[in-house]
């Protein structure tokens, strides 16, 4: 987790698509006390063990993003059959993305549904 290149907490760990867990000394050392007050407006009690099952069998961002990605692919390859059937051609796919590009790596980035746009600078996870 980082603000751009004012500070980054390095050492965190992702736990389903909303929750980030980290090490109480990390956060005092890494995050700067300004922040402090903005952050624990997110803490949560740890979750419980059933919790921690659910969250483990969620579907990631990443994984969802990559099944849009796949989806639109077959969507073209589907596209392109059905030209050809009608006696057309599609010179270039309707869809050209990557997972690789900005948008696609830019969608994984995990918000919470509550977050305000305010809050987008602070980017987590790959």
């Amino acid at each position: 987790m980082s603000c751009y290149h004012e500070w980054a907490l390095s050492r965190t760990q992702r736990l389903g698509n909303q929750l980030l867990a980290t090490a109480i000394g990390d956060f005092a050392r890494d995050v700067p006390f300004d922040e402090w007050p903005h952050w624990k407006q997110y803490s949560v009690d740890p979750p419980s063990s059933e919790t921690v099952a659910a969250i483990r069998e969620e579907q990631t961002v990443a994984a969802a993003v990559n099944s849009v990605v796949q989806a639109l692919s077959e969507l073209n390859t589907a596209f392109a059959g059905l030209a050809v059937s009608l006696g057309a051609a599609i010179p270039d796919p309707f869809w050209r993305g990557s997972v690789d590009s900005l948008a696609g790596r830019q969608l994984k980035w995990a918000y919470p549904p509550s977050a305000k746009e305010s809050n987008a600078r602070f980017h987590i996870g790959p």
